[in-house]
C-alpha cells in the first residue's frame, strides 16, 4: 500500500473456488459486483486487467494476478489513492516483483 500509494485487498479462493477478501488496507474498503466480476476474469484468466490495462479498463481498481508457475493462487487489487494518475512502467515492473513474493509466501503457506 505505501510503495505504490494505493489502496490494496488481496483476493483468495474459498474452499469452493469462489474469491473471498483475506486482507486489505482499510476497513472500509470493498469491490462492488462489477469490480468483482473484473476480479473473477483476471483469477479464472491469470492475465492483469482494470484501470491502466487494455482488458476491462473502465474498472476503477488495477488487477494482477497471484500465480507461482502456471497457477493462479488470488488476485492483488490495487487502486490509487489519487484516482488521477496511473500506474508507471517502472511501478508496474516493482510490482510484478512484489507479486512474485506474495505468490510464493502463499504457496509455502498452503493458501
Amino acid at each position: 500500500s505505501e510503495a505504490f500509494e494505493t489502496d490494496v485487498i488481496i483476493l483468495l479462493p474459498d474452499e469452493s473456488g469462489n474469491l473471498e477478501s483475506m486482507t486489505k488496507s482499510g476497513d472500509e474498503l470493498f469491490l462492488n459486483e462489477s469490480e468483482k466480476a473484473v476480479a473473477v476474469w483476471v483469477y479464472k484468466n491469470g492475465q492483469p486487467a482494470g484501470r491502466g490495462t487494455s482488458t476491462l479498463s473502465s474498472a476503477k481498481w488495477y488487477y494482477v494476478p497471484l500465480r507461482l508457475n502456471e497457477i493462479t493462487l488470488g488476485v492483488l487489487c490495487l487502486m490509487k489513492t489519487d484516482m488521477d494518475l496511473y500506474f508507471t512502467l517502472e511501478q508496474k515492473r516493482l510490482l510484478e516483483s512484489f507479486v512474485s513474493v506474495v505468490s510464493l509466501s502463499l504457496a509455502k503457506s498452503g493458501k
